[in-house]
């Protein structure tokens, strides 16, 4: 007898709900960013845990630089992005998930600059695989709250001990000016693993056997929906 592994996602409660945070606070880390311009920020969210561990955001194709939006409060400003969003341009942060995790929603706190861009786009891959679209937004010229929900399952292969997964930021469609992020926040719930047993091959038997309609149905293994003398549904 085998087993089929099916993770369904739990119902979100706060008390299981574990969040990544990248706020990029005016501190030393282990994982900084500073510019000539701006200011040194820490580069490493809040929450890690022993079930949920982020790294610091990576950049590819486009220029950061810390800012202070508010008294203790700094923002990522970001340039060089293009007119079409393109894999030569992004904002990464991944993760990694020490059981089955929910991705219950991404949040990002963004703006654009004078002449920045007007859209972004939010994708997710999981465990290596392709990139799927999220989401592609509207960006606003101050501060505003942008929430994707129901983002993904983070599942563990065998073998493994983890699984990872890694959000792609694509900002477009401006005039050379910057995309500024506040604070992104990525909150994760457990998905529980059900097991199902799979029957094997249907055993001959010479027990009476009957159609879903209650008709004398043959002794062969026919292809069909039957239930036999225990009352049992059979399907082969």
């Amino acid at each position: 007898m085998r087993a089929l592994i099916f993770l369904l996602a739990c119902s979100p409660l706060a008390l299981l709900a574990q969040s990544l945070d990248y706020r990029w606070p005016n501190q030393p880390c282990a994982q900084v960013l500073s510019c000539d311009t701006g200011c040194t920020a820490c580069n490493l969210p809040d929450g890690s845990s022993a079930v949920l561990l982020g790294t610091n955001m990576g950049a590819v194709g486009v220029d950061v630089c810390p800012h202070p939006v508010e008294v203790g409060d700094n923002a990522l400003f970001t340039f060089g992005w293009p007119a079409i969003a393109d894999n030569d341009h992004k904002l990464l942060i991944s993760g990694l998930a020490f059981q089955p995790l929910h991705i219950d929603s991404v949040i990002v706190w963004h703006r654009a600059g004078s002449d920045g861009p007007e859209r972004l786009r939010v994708s997710i891959s999981i465990n290596n695989a392709a990139p799927v679209l999220v989401s592609d937004c509207y960006v606003e010229a101050t501060f505003t709250e942008a929430t994707f929900t129901d983002v993904g399952v983070v599942a563990i292969s065998e073998g493994n001990v983890s699984g990872m997964f890694q959000l792609e930021l694509q900002a477009y469609q401006g005039a050379g000016g910057s995309w500024d992020v506040d604070e992104v926040r990525i909150v994760t719930t457990p998905a529980t693993s059900t097991g199902i047993s799979e029957l094997g091959a249907p055993r001959y038997s010479n027990a009476p056997r009957y159609d879903m309609l209650g008709r004398p149905a043959p002794r062969t293994d026919a292809d069909g929906v039957f239930i036999d003398r225990f009352k049992r549904i059979r399907v082969q």
